[in-house]
């Protein structure tokens, strides 16, 4: 519910300025999955027993989260609430009537699969497929982490630059190719530059599929929430399906269905692409006056 609630909110503070934000807002998520993979790492390296390793996290995530929360400005999020009540909208189902809001929830959901399979399997794929330990494989998804880190901080001169949609469609041949390497490299060297490919690849396509769900139309918050549901429907059935298929084929080899996901976001990516709505915010204009 908060991750979803931050794509609103990130969303809508990016089509006021008028320039790619909501990835780096990303970046900030990716920032702690990649101290968690560090940690993790080094637990498994020291030993530490989980109940000992999660109770620590969950006590840090508690204080950690009610503190930030007191923060927030008091307008926060309500915005978009308070104007659909005066408008008399309505969510229901009628926002999957919009083809354009079906694509970029397609989108999310590729690539939604994509980094949460990796999440969830890569470390034990580079365990069970290259024979190493167990603290091996929590460092090279580490390198996974770092490069989808760094993506998401970096990416949003790529965007401004050459556009969403060529961004979403080069992200997923990027994606598609790291995955397709760790698969059948053979080399736990070159399957760690599969991983860095792989992160990369992924590390745009969920928060941009975000950004040109804001700008498509009126109600943004709406369409986002839509959106991003779809694109974590895939974090619920990923982890399921790829355990079932690794069981019988292997993990490895499971990870040809995430390769099918990430296709599918390229497929589509022309969805992404920019609409006048983004192009005439206020920020926006206030940049293009100053110059």
């Amino acid at each position: 519910m908060c991750e979803v609630a931050l794509n609103v909110e990130g969303a809508a503070i990016e089509k006021r300025m008028g320039r790619s934000f909501l990835p780096s807002l990303r970046g900030a998520f990716s920032l702690g999955t990649l101290a968690g993979a560090g940690l993790g790492a080094v637990a498994e390296l020291l030993d530490v027993p989980v109940p000992v390793h999660l109770g620590v996290l969950a006590v840090v995530v508690l204080v950690t989260s009610v503190s930030v929360v007191a923060l927030l400005p008091p307008a926060t999020g309500r915005e978009a609430g308070r104007t659909r009540r005066r408008s008399g909208t309505s969510g229901g189902l009628t926002i999957w009537r919009d083809t354009r809001i079906v694509l970029l929830g397609l989108i999310a959901l590729g690539m939604a699969f994509a980094e949460g399979s990796a999440n969830d399997w890569l470390p034990l794929g580079i365990v069970d497929g290259y024979g190493v330990g167990s603290a091996t494989g929590a460092a090279v998804y580490v390198v996974f982490v770092a490069a989808m880190t760094s993506g998401r901080l970096l990416g949003g001169r790529v965007v401004d630059r050459y556009g969403r949609s060529a961004t979403v469609h080069w992200s997923a041949a990027l994606a598609v190719a790291g995955v397709l390497i760790v698969i059948l490299a053979g080399n736990l060297v070159l399957a760690a530059l599969g991983c860095a490919l792989w992160g990369v690849g992924v590390a745009l396509g969920f928060p941009l599929a975000m950004s040109a769900a804001a700008d498509s139309g009126a109600d943004a918050a709406r369409r986002v929430s839509a959106v991003s549901t779809l694109g974590y429907m895939a974090f619920l059935v990923g982890p399921p399906l790829l355990g079932l298929l690794g069981e019988q084929f292997g993990l490895l080899q499971a990870f040809y269905v995430v390769l099918a996901g990430a296709v599918l976001a390229g497929l589509v990516a022309s969805a992404a692409g920019e609409t006048r709505e983004r192009e005439e915010s206020p920020l926006a204009e206030e940049r293009i006056g100053s110059r």
